[in-house]
């Protein structure tokens, strides 16, 4: 018994370190100008995001073909020596354009690791028990692994509560770990789930260094990032099984490449490519990166065709948005097979939900400002973005910033509609879910202030 737990240890750490060498390949592979303006920990991070969608693509690929059963412990060992053998590879000869690889950095990121050292064996060794992952993603995942055409479980009755019409993204990547392993084990793919986690606190640590560490020490932001990234609630949803913390970060990553592509639309043009490419992997998640996804891509398109002709976006971008298929195709799939969802025939507001704004709205406000569960983090973030921004304004360059907010505010009104317009009983539905999609937008806020108070400091530190 205590090999076989060992070997699921041994192979939940293989599958994530799959994952993100694999984004890292790419990344040096095909964007070495994006690694080199980035640092150690930012690259990191983005090696993870990439990874997972890269991975991801070629999983429903597998499952549209019906194809799933490829997956196996023999062809995951084969394409993982040949990844990390390319990996070595591609660092010894990258190095120099990989500088931020250094000792300081390491020590850094160990130190990192081994603060979180008793959350990861938490991951490794708690029971599954919260609702949405027994009910929704580990048992989509569960029906995936006994049986590539999972159609029958969606369309069964008897399974109405498990949200069928919801995106099988998770459930796919979760499916592959449980065949690699040829076993369900719903404790040590946690871990997994974890490594988001961990890959929000590098991003946002290296986003610090980056627009603010020529201000503050490297060890003074890593306290702050500990502050804003260590609430009980950010920790309990980490590895729980519910996947709004992982959606955040997906969020956050998007968020930051259309940050980096609207502050230089001229020397970014390859910036276009990594956001269809993450914003087809968003979609993949849950229903909610619909709205965002959609404000992203339509900003960006608008933004391209000022600069550049139709065309040109098709010619430089088509492999890219390949990888929409998987949300365009689970999308016919549903549709062909009639599986039931929730709110697709409720979308408009009704006379009689009308009353519903105030209460939602004071529920909201509440939670945004509960320092029980936040601390003073949210609150410093608003007065630190309406305070830089009115500095922005002053000087007249408030334009990205503005775009940015504009976009936060976008999602946060999704929320707000959802509740407005849902058949079940909303304040029930409000309680239960309402510090998770908090979790999904509060890490763009977090983006935001430090972007914003860069920008800001700029203006108040010239002579």
């Amino acid at each position: 018994m205590t090999n076989l737990v060992n070997h699921h240890v041994l192979m939940i750490f293989s599958f994530i370190f799959l994952i993100q060498i694999t984004g890292f390949v790419f990344l040096v592979s095909f964007f070495k100008n994006f690694i080199k303006i980035n640092n150690f920990f930012l690259n990191l991070s983005y090696s993870w995001f990439f990874g997972n969608c890269l991975i991801s693509l070629i999983i429903y690929g597998l499952f549209f073909t019906n194809k799933l059963s490829f997956i196996n412990l023999k062809n995951f060992q084969t394409f993982f020596l040949i990844i990390f053998f390319y990996f070595v590879f591609i660092v010894i000869k990258n190095k120099k354009d990989i500088s931020s690889i250094n000792k300081t950095n390491f020590f850094y990121l160990l130190l990192i690791i081994i603060f979180f050292l008793p959350l990861i064996i938490d991951s490794l060794t708690s029971f599954l028990i919260s609702w949405d992952a027994l009910a929704i993603w580990f048992l989509k995942a569960k029906s995936l692994f006994l049986k590539e055409n999972i159609i029958e479980f969606l369309k069964d009755d008897n399974y109405y509560y498990s949200s069928q019409a919801y995106p099988i993204g998770f459930p796919l990547l979760v499916n592959a770990y449980y065949r690699i392993i040829n076993q369900v084990n719903d404790q040590t793919i946690q871990f997994y789930l974890l490594w988001f986690y961990i890959n929000m606190f590098l991003f946002i640590f290296g986003t610090f260094i980056k627009f603010i560490g020529k201000y503050l020490n490297k060890f003074i932001l890593l306290i702050t990032t500990f502050i804003l990234l260590l609430p009980a609630n950010f920790i309990l949803y980490s590895h729980n099984g519910y996947v709004d913390l992982q959606l955040g970060y997906a969020f956050l990553i998007i968020y930051s490449l259309f940050y980096l592509y609207l502050t230089d639309l001229k020397k970014n043009k390859y910036l276009m490519q990594l956001l269809i490419l993450g914003i087809g992997w968003c979609l993949t998640l849950k229903n909610e990166s619909l709205p965002f996804c959609i404000i992203i891509f339509g900003l960006c398109i608008m933004f391209w065709f000022k600069r550049y002709s139709f065309l040109s976006f098709f010619y430089n971008n088509l492999l890219f948005l390949v990888n929409f298929l998987s949300f365009i195709l689970w999308e016919i799939y549903k549709k062909l097979n009639t599986i039931p969802s929730f709110i697709e025939d409720n979308l408009l507001l009704k006379k009689e939900n009308i009353y519903r704004v105030k209460i939602v709205y004071n529920y909201f406000i509440l939670e945004f400002f509960n320092t029980e569960k936040y601390g003073l983090s949210l609150i410093i973030c608003f007065f630190t973005i309406i305070f830089f921004i009115s500095i922005l304004l002053i000087h007249k360059n408030y334009k990205n910033q503005l775009i940015m907010l504009a976009i936060l505010l976008w999602q946060l009104f999704f929320y707000f509609y959802v509740f407005l317009i849902t058949p079940f009983p909303f304040i029930v539905q409000l309680e239960a879910s309402i510090e998770r999609i908090f979790l999904q937008f509060i890490p763009l806020i977090y983006f935001l202030t430090i972007t914003t108070l860069s920008e800001g400091l700029i203006y108040l530190t010239k002579k």
